[in-house]
């Protein structure tokens, strides 16, 4: 099974990216680990193995800041 880590911040666009990868075959909610900042990216980077990262640029540190511009960057 793949396993899928999505780092994004905006509820709205975490829909979108949720729906687009669930409609492809094969793929289930529990292939898919969501991620709402760079902590907690680390950490699951950090704990497990994943086959595919979509990552979006703009977030932040902890998820009580404002995204940074670079904020995915650091990986």
């Amino acid at each position: 099974m793949i396993k899928i880590l999505v780092v994004e911040d905006e509820r709205d666009k975490l829909k979108a990216v949720m729906i687009g990868l669930l409609s492809v075959a094969g793929i289930t909610d529990e292939s898919i680990k969501k991620a709402r900042d760079a902590n907690e990216a680390k950490h699951w980077l950090r704990t497990e193995h994943y086959d595919l990262m979509i990552l979006d640029i703009s977030i932040p540190e902890t998820s009580d800041l404002d995204p940074r511009p670079n904020g995915g960057s650091c990986y």
